[in-house]
């Protein structure tokens, strides 16, 4: 398997321990897998060899790999950040993230303007300042959300989801809906909050499509 695996990286089997790839690094530890994930402290064994690689990559011509070690994990994709406060771990302060923040986790979808990330904390973010989503009307739901139709002045969604449960639709809106109807109905179920251009429309799923209207 390791002739294997240094093939694909372009290594010969001659290839010292560790060797360098690209701009980063192979450490190739001479355990069988099981017999670490079965180990008391096999996540100290795979952690110092991390950190011996990240050790020897900062001394190279590489100075941007460094180990460090906190108490979370955290990782943004586009507008989305994953985070998680971790159980077990190094002391230390929570960190905590500042921002205008929707927990996708949150039925609700409420607007957080700070999160700290507190051993047990699990969070999908999305942050709605970021570049990627400053330009959409519809922002999150809890169901299925498929705009249909958009302009200056309104929006149609197309919303489906498990019957009887809580729905949400959260929209960035420049004012307050003059008028909100769904399956032709009027929504009275709706939370404007002016400051933050946000719109919360609120309704019971249903299983099976219907239009969401919305008029600004």
């Amino acid at each position: 398997p390791r002739l294997h695996l240094f093939e694909q990286l372009g290594l010969s089997k001659e290839a010292p321990n560790p060797a360098r790839v690209g701009d980063g690094q192979v450490l190739w530890v001479h355990r069988d897998p099981s017999e670490i994930a079965g180990s008391p402290d096999g996540d100290a064994l795979l952690a110092d060899a991390v950190r011996q690689a990240a050790g020897q990559m900062e001394s190279s011509s590489t100075p941007h790999f460094r180990w460090s070690e906190t108490n979370c994990l955290f990782l943004r994709r586009g507008p989305y950040i994953i985070a998680a406060g971790l159980d077990e771990s190094i002391g230390g302060a929570a960190r905590a993230l500042h921002g205008r923040f929707v927990n996708l986790f949150d039925s609700e979808l409420r607007l957080q303007r700070e999160v700290t990330l507190s051993p047990g904390t699990r969070c999908v973010l999305l942050d709605i300042d970021a570049s990627e989503v400053t330009g959409r009307t519809l922002l999150a739901a809890a169901c299925r959300a498929v705009p249909q139709k958009q302009g200056a002045d309104a929006i149609s969604i197309e919303v489906e989801g498990v019957a009887n449960t809580p729905g949400v639709v959260l929209l960035r809106a420049p004012r307050a809906a003059r008028s909100v109807l769904l399956a032709g109905q009027v929504l009275e179920t709706v939370d404007y909050d002016a400051p933050q251009g946000l719109l919360w429309v609120r309704f019971t799923n249903q299983a099976s499509l219907r239009e969401l209207s919305v008029q600004f």
